[in-house]
């Protein structure tokens, strides 16, 4: 599957349902840089949860993450795996982020 950028908080909640054990978001931050989270992710999930604006940062979303990476790169940007969801593994878990 292609990257999507998400247009809507709408579209983004039905993606992420839809992806959570093979999916990637990447999100971009006020600095410019992109980071990598899993849906599950508990910097995904708990935005969700709390009603919160999900709108507030660019988002894209795939299941293909050489494809993501390409698609973070032609916009002159990185994609960097920092989030503790990616560094140990998914989970919602917040013991275990």
């Amino acid at each position: 599957m292609e990257p999507v950028r998400f247009r809507n908080a709408t579209e983004y909640i039905a993606w992420r349902n839809t992806h959570l054990d093979d999916g990637y978001i990447a999100v971009k931050e006020k600095s410019g840089k992109w980071n990598l989270h899993s849906p599950d992710c508990w910097f995904i999930s708990n935005p969700i949860e709390k009603g919160e604006n999900l709108m507030s940062y660019a988002k894209y979303g795939s299941t293909n993450l050489e494809r993501l990476k390409a698609v973070i790169e032609a916009e002159g940007s990185s994609l960097t795996t920092g989030c503790y969801c990616q560094q140990y593994g998914r989970t919602r878990r917040r013991g275990r982020h």
